[in-house]
């Protein structure tokens, strides 16, 4: 037994199964693109950290999710397939060898090896590890090389506990870059789960 709201579902559902990939809508072409989102995290290796000497890349060598085939694990850098605005987050997980030493913790977004966004967080005298994080919204072209790099101000390592240890990126609905005629529908609702696009 279905109900009311099950049919309007399947109705919506078999609208957009005719659609066709090169429809014109409003004398706009209609352009579908996959969804773009990845996730990593180190939970394998821990990485030394020289004082005052930047770490480049930053690995997060477990990839939890891409859905576009985008993250190379190996040298932990995001490469879109698609002109995009993105949200990128990373975040590291820094253990000082002197615990009871005052530090900075930098940590840098690069796009094509040049910094885009950093954070740079002050700690104390603590006994404990510190989490830095650095979030944008930013532009970026197919072919882009996005990574992270850290730096301290004290001798340490870059721990591989994933709660702090975290690099993602996801495109936001958005026109393409190049393009600006171009108006874009995504496949994220899951209407579209199972299919190819």
């Amino acid at each position: 037994m279905f109900t009311e709201k099950d049919d309007t579902l399947r109705n919506i559902i078999k609208r957009f199964q005719n659609l066709t990939l090169n429809s014109t809508c409003c004398h706009k072409k209609i352009k579908w693109l996959r969804p773009s989102a990845f996730r990593a995290v180190n939970n394998s290796t821990q990485q030394g950290v020289a004082a005052d000497t930047p770490v480049v890349p930053v690995m997060y060598p477990t990839q939890v999710f891409d859905l576009n085939n985008e993250y190379d694990p190996v040298c932990s850098t995001f490469t879109p397939k698609q002109d995009g605005i993105y949200s990128v987050i990373a975040s590291v997980d820094f253990y000082p060898e002197i615990a009871h030493v005052n530090h900075r913790v930098l940590i840098t977004i690069l796009i094509n090896g040049n910094p885009v966004v950093v954070d740079n967080d002050f700690f104390g005298e603590i006994t404990f590890r510190n989490v830095t994080s650095v979030s944008a919204i930013l532009q970026l072209t197919a072919g882009d090389a996005v990574n992270v790099s850290a730096e301290s101000s004290t001798n340490g390592f870059l721990t591989d506990i994933p709660l702090g240890m975290h690099f993602e990126a996801a495109r936001l609905p958005s026109p393409l870059i190049n393009d600006p005629s171009t108006t874009i529908i995504t496949s994220g609702s899951s209407i579209f789960s199972g299919r190819d696009l």
